[in-house]
């Protein structure tokens, strides 16, 4: 019987029916739990299903437990870390796939399996070799610098902000951001495993603290720069989100189309008291991997995707059960949060554009950021505090000061940032419409700014970008441009005390003000020499 289904599975699969194939694998497990080749099957459909693949690996581990000769279960775990970015583990599986084959008189099956899983052993190898690359260009600080970083600047800073009532420096953000992000680490490390049988075979049994994907993903709403990693983090990342997708009963296979149906059936069997917490794990875990695909691996377009899914979901859920109370379906389906998450994506959406220089990637992202910052207009709020409430700890999630602020300012950047994009494809071509463009780009930026609490680092880049367009856009006369140049000077000295050992900080961003700095020392010497007035035209020629 287990053969037949086994058969059954085989067509299911060859017709590229993934779901369908995979329950027939799991219905021959029942009848022989210790077939390796239904266990590699199943997993294989898994895969084809863009199931998180961290959730496998426990089960094509137990595959290749049960039958250390099967080639094809040692090659399905290494594409399974392949998935994940885990080179050092799918070298150690490509190895054991390809000893697992005759040595000599192979099959012309076995001949292109030894070529498959030779390429994969290759490619393993390459994909490490980048990865060691990428570690030096990572930011390693000492001790004493350390104690630099702005959320533990932040920290020191808290109790004079309080006690002065100032509630517009960014130090209050970074810090919240920081209150979360440890607390997610806090918890990660408490996770802990224990070994058992079930049914006479070996299992693990995870215990550990419900709520770390949550405070990990709102850290990166609130400010992404708190993000850090040392070199046990992926490894708790992934056993935390294993447990809490396992706990929770979170959907993790397949796209928005196929978890829609899948939602409305629990619903309907279990209620929200059940799809509440399956559903926080599932979005939140969506927006993590969209981080990490992004930030951490360079994949820009795997990172839209998964913000894609994430934004997706919200919209569905905040459309089709409007009229259930946002405690009942959960604190992330609100405006707020979703405005969050599609800021993430906008970011990711530029990142792209960067590196296709594609037309209509651009669009996508004026698009986008557009459609934000009129959402925005209309909900404009009457508060005059910069900084109210702490926005991501709330319940359900609320639209602040802060977080409109926020939002603005990323979204004008972000239309700044097309335009200047805009004016260098025309600059060479025609020079008066790329001066509209960086002209455009220059007023977008000085917009942003105004967002902004002026001891923020991106304050002060904000405010190099507006000056480098309205020079490139001969747009400002002398007397506007001093009086961007004075506000810069008058944050730079707060901005560094902050934020002085900042990522953005190590990767040049001095090096960008300086030269802003120099060009000051130039319109002031001119004006001075009376070689300008204050009413002359501050621009760049293009012949």
């Amino acid at each position: 019987m287990a053969d037949a289904l086994k058969q059954e599975g085989n067509a299911l699969f060859a017709a590229q029916k993934w779901k369908l194939a995979s329950k027939k694998y799991t219905a021959a497990i029942e009848l022989d739990e210790k077939n390796a080749i239904l266990y590699a099957n199943r997993c294989a459909c898994r895969l084809q299903m863009r199931m998180c693949v961290y959730m496998l690996l426990r089960v094509l581990k137990r595959a290749t437990e049960f039958d250390p000769t099967y080639a094809k279960g040692w090659a399905r775990l290494a594409t399974a870390h392949d998935s994940l970015k885990e080179p050092h583990h799918s070298i150690k599986a490509w190895e054991k796939a390809i000893a697992a084959l005759p040595v000599e008189n192979l099959s012309s099956a076995e001949e292109k399996q030894k070529e498959q899983y030779t390429a994969g052993l290759k490619a393993a190898h390459t994909a490490q070799d980048a990865l060691k690359r990428r570690e030096k260009d990572l930011i390693i600080l000492g001790a004493k610098d350390a104690r630099m970083l702005p959320w533990e600047v932040a920290a020191t800073m808290i109790p004079r902000l309080r006690a002065e009532g100032d509630t517009t420096s960014s130090a209050w953000r970074i810090y919240d951001a920081n209150q979360d992000f440890q607390q997610a680490l806090e918890w990660m490390r408490q996770l802990q495993f224990k070994s058992m049988k079930v049914g006479g075979q070996p299992a693990t049994q995870m215990f550990g603290q419900q709520g770390a994907l949550e405070s990990l993903t709102n850290a990166l709403l609130l400010d992404k720069r708190v993000f850090r990693m040392d070199n046990e983090f992926i490894q708790l990342y992934n056993k935390q989100v294993q447990f809490e997708a396992e706990s929770r009963k979170a959907w993790v296979e397949g796209g928005t189309d196929t978890l829609k149906p899948a939602i409305k059936e629990r619903l309907r069997k279990e209620g929200w008291d059940s799809v509440r917490p399956a559903l926080t794990v599932t979005i939140r875990g969506f927006i993590m991997r969209g981080f990490m695909s992004a930030g951490l691996l360079g994949k820009h377009e795997a990172g839209i995707e998964f913000y894609t899914r994430s934004i997706e979901l919200i919209e569905w859920i905040m459309a089709e059960y409007s009229d259930v109370p946002e405690d009942t379906r959960g604190a992330i389906f609100c405006t707020t949060f979703l405005r969050g998450v599609r800021d993430l994506r906008l970011e990711e959406y530029m990142q792209a554009y960067s590196s296709t220089k594609s037309a209509s990637s651009l669009e996508v992202l004026r698009t986008n950021a557009q459609a934000i910052l009129d959402e925005m207009d209309a909900v404009r709020p009457r508060a005059a505090a910069h900084r109210q409430v702490r926005v991501f700890y709330l319940c359900p999630y609320v639209l602040c000061a802060e977080s409109w602020h926020r939002f603005t300012s990323t979204d004008n950047s972000m239309l700044g940032f097309c335009q200047m994009r805009e004016g260098n494809a025309l600059a060479s071509s025609d020079p008066a419409a790329a001066r509209e463009h960086y002209a455009k780009a220059g007023a977008k930026y000085l917009e942003a700014c105004n967002y902004l609490p002026e001891d923020d680092e991106t304050y002060a880049v904000y405010l190099c970008s507006a000056l480098d367009n309205m020079r490139n856009g001969a747009c400002a006369t002398v007397r506007d441009t001093l009086a961007v140049y004075d506000r810069l000077g008058a944050a730079l000295p707060k901005m560094q005390v902050l934020w002085a050992k900042s990522a953005l900080a190590q990767q040049g961003r001095d090096q960008i003000i300086k030269m802003q700095l120099s060009h000051e020392k130039e319109v002031r010497r001119a004006l001075a020499n009376n070689q300008a007035t204050l009413d002359s035209i501050v621009g760049v020629s293009y012949s």
